[in-house]
This record gives C-alpha cells, sequence and structure tokens, in this order.
C-alpha cells in the first residue's frame, strides 16, 4: 500500500527487472488485467519485467482523498506513485480503457521515461458524445443451458461479443467484483464533473518514437475505434489492430490474440 496526501494506492508487485505499470478500466480494479496476464502472457519475456498492478483511486482497495476529485487529480497521484516506487528508472505502461486515458496522461508527463505502451480500447475522448461508435452489434450467445437473467449479465452482453459459459465464468471472477468494490458515489461525481481531462486534445498533438500496440474491439461500442486512428501519426513505431468479434473487455472476446500481441509487445521492448 503507498499512500500521500491526497490518495492511497493499493498495489500487487510480481517478479524483478523492468518495471511495467497497468492500469485496468473506470470502476474496476486491478483483479482485470491482473488475473489475465499473470495467467496467460508468456513467462520467458514476463519475467524480465517487475510487473505493478495497481487499484486506481477510489477503485478496488484504492481511496480518494478529499483533494482528489478529477482525472488530472488521479492522473497526478498516480505520477508522485510512479517517481516514488520507481523514480528516475524507464518504464512501460498497459492500459485498458480509462487506464489507457491515464496513460496517454503520464505520457504527457513522462515521455523520456516511458519506453513503450501496450493499449487496450484505450478512452482517447472522455465525453460519450463526442465518440463515434460502431453500430450495436448483438453478441454471440451459445454454449448455455439457460441464459441468466439477471443485471449482471446484461452488463456481460454490452461489453462483450462472444458470450458463452467460459467468458461468462470470466466476466464474473475478473469484472465484476472490481465493479462491486469501488467507491461508487466518489465514481459517480467523477465521472460526472471530472471525468475529463482539461488538456484532452493537446494528447493526439504529441508524437513519441517509443513502440506502441494499440489493440481496439470492431464491435466495441464504450469507446469504438474510429477515433483511435491518430495514434498511426502519434507513434512513429505503432503496431495499431482492429480485433473483430471483440467488444470493449477485448481481453475477454479474444483472449488468444490479446495475449500473442502483448508477448509481441514485450518481445519488442526487450530487444
Amino acid at each position: 500500500m503507498w499512500q500521500n496526501n491526497n490518495c492511497m494506492i493499493n498495489y500487487r508487485v510480481y517478479g524483478n527487472g523492468i518495471p511495467i505499470i497497468f492500469l485496468h478500466g473506470y470502476r474496476l480494479d486491478k483483479n482485470s488485467l491482473e488475473i489475465f496476464f499473470e495467467k496467460n502472457a508468456n513467462y520467458e519475456y514476463l519475467n524480465i519485467f517487475k510487473r505493478f498492478y495497481i487499484d486506481l483511486p477510489g477503485m478496488g482497495k484504492s481511496t480518494p482523498g478529499e483533494n482528489i476529485s478529477t482525472s488530472v487529480d488521479i492522473l497526478n497521484c498516480l505520477n508522485e506513485f510512479i517517481t516514488d516506487i520507481i523514480g528516475n528508472e524507464t518504464f512501460f505502461l498497459v492500459g485498458q480503457s480509462y487506464g489507457g486515458y491515464l496513460a496517454q496522461g503520464l505520457l504527457n508527463l513522462r515521455s523520456e521515461q516511458i519506453g513503450g505502451v501496450f493499449l487496450m480500447c484505450p478512452v482517447v475522448k472522455a465525453l460519450k458524445r463526442d465518440r463515434i461508435l460502431p453500430v450495436k452489434t448483438k453478441p454471440n450467445i451459445f454454449g448455455f443451458e439457460e441464459i441468466p437473467q439477471n443485471i449482471i449479465f446484461e452488463g456481460f452482453m454490452e461489453n462483450n461479443i462472444n458470450v458463452n459459459p467460459e467468458n461468462w465464468a470470466r466476466y464474473q471472477n475478473e469484472i465484476v467484483k472490481g465493479l462491486q468494490a469501488g467507491n461508487q458515489v466518489f465514481l459517480d461525481e467523477l465521472e460526472i464533473k471530472g471525468y475529463k481531462f482539461e488538456f484532452e486534445e493537446e494528447l493526439s498533438r504529441n508524437i513519441y518514437k517509443v513502440p506502441a500496440y494499440i489493440l481496439l474491439g470492431k464491435q466495441d461500442s464504450v469507446v469504438g475505434y474510429l477515433d483511435m486512428s491518430f495514434f498511426l501519426s502519434q507513434f512513429t513505431n505503432c503496431n495499431f489492430h482492429v480485433l473483430n468479434e471483440a467488444g470493449h473487455n477485448i481481453q475477454i472476446d479474444q483472449s488468444n490474440l490479446v495475449i500473442q500481441l502483448f508477448d509481441n509487445f514485450l518481445n519488442q521492448v526487450i530487444k
């Protein structure tokens, strides 16, 4: 557990080596990435890295202080965490959804220290009304003897395309627990009043030479994929992938492809 005057951050560390920080999506917790990557990634590459899985402030077991009310405040808290825990070392970032938004903010602050980024379905436009989204696609439902009838399963179908018992079990284990753990009052307030970076428009203008892997879901109705084309020119070393049959929880819908690309990313950045 780490804390300063503004927030307390719960995190877990695996291994030794080059630091790599994992930033999860909004209202989730570190388990949404920790369970997936630690179980599936190729340890020939993964063990070269010291992996930091973080609960973002107000989510999981991390708590926001009274002065945390916007995404900029959360970004500043993460920036202080990195200064204290990692110092001046080169490190890498993995970010999903809102975690991808924060990763862009960290790049803006510490670009000379960040050696590469792996972004899954990142937020690039905070306001939903500004996003270009695909036409809503009906999920592929198969393998159930009886379809669950509850609000949790409805959320699963909203964010996934491949809806089957295996993915349903993963959704409950990796996603739902985080959804239930956060400070809902804080998150509701932040989403309404402080989700967007004041400097959001500036983020797409920066140019970076570090390796970047951008993974997007063709059927992602939360952030879409058409708004992300600027990454191709922003990162001069960009691997840009739009995966078919993938919603916002891309690591559940297309697990094998995501891990293959993640292993490629790790292999590339250690050369």
